[in-house]
């Protein structure tokens, strides 16, 4: 049974085969509808290009990337930093320290901006400019459109530096002044003033991205722990744990260069007990050309005092070869014994193949210096 209302309110009972055709029409129409409906599409706003383009800048420091994103507006011929272009004294708001949307700043590891820490993350940033100085915000809200919306209790971070002037730029950018192994400096820099400001990654950062890598697929060489020993070396940090992973090295490759390494450690951690024995090894694992080579590499500075001794084994075990003789050569001019440096230079001629021009005049400029100081 199927009831059916009509205009006037009277009710129509409909049985049989009249019910089932209303049913079929009733279901045709709203499929219909459905059809219609599920293919209209919302009309998308048409994009222009903005007067003030999106940019982007990214920096790594150490394993850490530091990327800001802003728009780049022009000054145009405006009086950018002495009219009402940029809000004085974060009145009403900060300014937003670009245009359009929010200029954000990322970190994928925590920092220390102005030597205050901030952790991993994506923040807003705006600027308070005064007379002379410039706080710098990190909010956290990244997703505002401008400092419109700015709330102080979403602060992450604030920092005052120095404004300082610069020669006009036209369009505003972050620029990377200095980059270091462990910190740069960005600016912000528009019309004749700029804002620089520190990004300083810790050490032990570094360090966990190392260890990290030491539990994966980099454990397996035995390039991956001497590398990983060479960094704590070279930057004069973790000499401990440097010895423990050169050690995991020199299980699968006693080499020169890992003993070299090895050695180094233990005189930069004065753990000198075990050095004379590393010495030997690391002369009997040598070959002709890696003594010369790190006498070329260490003649103004060497650390392990070990250059005369490596240089007396190196002609006795290998006499006639460039090698040794160039090695000495270079040795004696460092130590400015200018005869016996001449001596070495014209026995090493004599053992260079003839097609290595560039070594022959190589060592021919070396031995013309050894010349002039005699």
């Amino acid at each position: 049974m199927y009831f059916e209302i009509d205009l006037t309110g009277r009710i129509d009972i409909l049985k049989g085969k009249k019910m089932i055709q209303r049913v079929k029409i009733f279901v045709f129409i709203i499929s219909i509808f459905l059809t219609s409906t599920a293919s209209l599409q919302i009309p998308r706003a048409l994009e222009i290009p903005k007067l003030s383009q999106k940019s982007q800048v990214l920096q790594r420091i150490g394993f850490t990337d530091i990327i800001i994103e802003y728009h780049s507006p022009a000054t145009r011929g405006r009086d950018i930093w002495g009219s009402r272009i940029i809000p004085k004294n974060g009145k009403p708001f900060p300014w937003r320290a670009g245009a359009n949307e929010n200029t954000k700043i990322s970190f994928t590891d925590s920092v220390m901006i102005q030597g205050k820490k901030i952790k991993a993350g994506v923040y807003g940033m705006h600027i308070i400019p005064s007379e002379t100085e410039a706080t710098i915000i990190f909010s956290n809200n990244s997703t505002s459109w401008g400092s419109f919306f700015y709330n102080i209790n979403e602060d992450a971070l604030r920092v005052t530096v120095k404004k300082q002037k610069i020669p006009h730029r036209e369009w505003l950018t972050y620029d990377f002044e200095v980059r270091e192994k462990n910190h740069a400096i960005v600016a912000l820099k528009w019309a004749d003033v700029k804002i620089p400001f520190e990004i300083r990654v810790d050490e032990q950062t570094t360090l966990n991205h190392i260890r990290n890598q030491l539990r994966s697929d980099a454990a397996f060489t035995s390039d991956g722990w001497s590398n990983a020993a060479k960094y704590c070396l070279t930057n004069g940090v973790n000499y401990s744990e440097g010895l423990l992973w050169i050690e995991n090295a020199l299980k699968n490759d006693k080499s020169f260069n890992n003993f070299i390494i090895k050695a180094n450690l233990l005189v930069k951690s004065g753990k000198k007990e075990n050095l004379d024995e590393v010495k030997r090894a690391l002369m009997k694992a040598s070959t002709p050309y890696d003594i010369y080579s790190y006498i070329y590499r260490n003649k103004e500075k060497d650390n392990l005092n070990i250059i005369e001794e490596l240089n007396t084994y190196n002609l006795k075990t290998n006499p006639k070869t460039w090698e040794a003789n160039y090695g000495s050569g270079i040795y004696y001019l460092s130590v400015k014994s200018y005869k016996n440096a001449i001596k070495y230079f014209e026995k090493a001629l004599k053992y260079v193949a003839p097609e290595s021009n560039n070594l022959k005049k190589a060592i021919l400029r070396d031995m013309e210096k050894a010349k002039k100081n005699l």
